[in-house]
């Protein structure tokens, strides 16, 4: 596919160090002799290994020693408490948090019996968290720095697919190769609604939503997990013969909407053709990352992508090197064009000679 574009630019001053930091291209405070590096917890995996049955309230280090300048908390349970330099953080309705420091955090802790205790089964917490290595280097001065590195990305599936691999693109980094992806297929639970029978639902009315069904027991919307997905169920009555016959349709946990069940629901596609049902086998990891170019994932799908990300860098160089250079260059340009004119004037008188004998 062909794409054409036009466009203007404006010069808007001299190409120096110091016009690309004014205009915000550079920061000239950023540490080149070191690397951000990002690191990826499972905090359930993390907390079965961590769980001390004797001390259920002990609050566990997870990044050890390390200072961090980036957290980012993904899919917990509203509610969660997580310590941040030991100061309480609680997890909002999202069940995401982030937080950069520039000085740095010294600590993150949790208490591995809230993830380990069992009772949250819709949920996949994840943590990531950036820090600085020292770079290895044998030169002086490092005049370009290139950043590679593998984060873990989880990604909801929405009832309108797009291409996951675009959303991982920006202006400052670009994706140099993707290392793994997996889906899988969202927890399906059940909700009931004030309804005597699949016949007489409406999609366009605002039902209540209960947990048993008899309607006895109203359920507090935020603590729906936003990777489920919930089939709606009629409520018991005499109606349907006490039972509480299932509808066609989902509320999801992410959006709160309720959504038609469609063939498509639980797929995944790889490359815009090639379809991975996760109905029946609930998770997939694919065998071959190299020839993936397109990823999208449909509304009862759950995916997860580890890519290396590449930051851009950046030359610097001094005025007086660059003036100096170039001009080097340029008289080694005119002393080659010279020796090739004396050659070909030699050869063209050469040829002359024999010409007129």
């Amino acid at each position: 596919m062909l794409h054409t574009f036009k466009a203007s630019a404006y010069e808007v001053g001299e190409f120096s160090v110091e016009n690309l930091e004014k205009y915000g291209i550079i920061d000239s405070r950023e540490n080149l002799s070191t690397l951000t590096r990002w690191a990826t917890i499972d905090l359930k995996k993390f907390s079965e290994k961590h769980y001390n049955p004797g001390n259920p309230n002990q609050w566990v280090s997870l990044n050890s020693s390390r200072k961090c300048y980036s957290i980012k908390i993904q899919d917990c349970v509203p509610g969660t408490i997580v310590k941040i330099d030991d100061n309480g953080i609680m997890i909002g309705v999202t069940g995401t948090y982030m937080a950069d420091s520039e000085d740095g955090f010294t600590s993150i802790k949790i208490k591995p019996s809230i993830f380990y205790s069992g009772e949250d089964t819709y949920s996949y917490p994840i943590l990531t968290y950036s820090y600085k290595t020292k770079a290895v280097s044998v030169f002086g001065v490092i005049s370009k720095v290139e950043i590679s590195d593998t984060p873990l990305q989880q990604w909801i599936g929405t009832n309108e697919p797009i291409n996951i691999l675009d959303k991982i693109k920006d202006t400052r980094t670009s994706v140099s190769s993707l290392e793994m992806i997996r889906f899988k297929k969202k927890d399906l639970g059940s909700v009931y609604i004030d309804c005597e029978s699949p016949q007489h639902f409406n999609i366009n009315k605002e039902y209540l939503y209960y947990a048993d069904e008899n309607l006895t027991e109203e359920i507090n919307m935020n603590k729906l997990s936003k990777v489920s997905l919930y089939q709606l169920r009629c409520k018991s009555s005499a109606y349907n013969n006490n039972t509480a016959p299932y509808l066609n349709y989902v509320l999801d946990g992410n959006t709160k909407l309720i959504y038609a069940i469609t063939d498509d629901i639980f797929k995944a596609i790889l490359n815009e053709d090639s379809e991975i049902d996760l109905t029946e086998i609930e998770k997939f990891e694919v065998q071959d990352v190299t020839l993936i170019s397109s990823v999208k994932i449909n509304l009862g799908v759950i995916a997860e992508i580890s890519y290396s990300k590449q930051i851009s860098g950046y030359y610097f160089e001094e005025d007086n090197i660059h003036a100096r250079d170039f001009e080097e260059a340029l008289t080694s340009y005119e002393e080659s064009l010279q020796d090739f004119n004396d050659v070909f004037d030699s050869y063209s008188s050469s040829i002359g000679k024999m010409t007129d004998e």
